[in-house]
């Protein structure tokens, strides 16, 4: 049985080069998960499980955010880069 993963790379669709970053950078990490944005345009607006503040994905290009499963809050802060080592 795979352990649920315990932190999500959530990347804006498209930005290839930034995936490829905490792609590899987690490729052996089971905890974290990094995946493509999947919504389409405006359709989950207001949706409890996006972040307070929607603009930082297109802002930034990611989101770092524990799953829902998780006890707690659900983001940890769409500001910290996969790379500087925050997340």
């Amino acid at each position: 049985m795979t352990a649920r993963p315990k932190r999500l790379v959530i990347v804006r669709r498209g930005a290839v080069e930034l995936f490829r970053e905490p792609e590899e950078r987690f490729a052996g990490d089971p905890e974290t998960l990094v995946f493509w944005d999947r919504r389409v345009a405006d359709r989950r607006r207001g949706d409890r499980r996006f972040p307070d503040n929607p603009t930082i994905l297109s802002e930034r290009g990611f989101l770092v955010a524990r799953p829902a499963w998780m006890s707690g809050t659900h983001l940890e802060g769409g500001g910290h880069s996969p790379a500087g080592g925050s997340a």
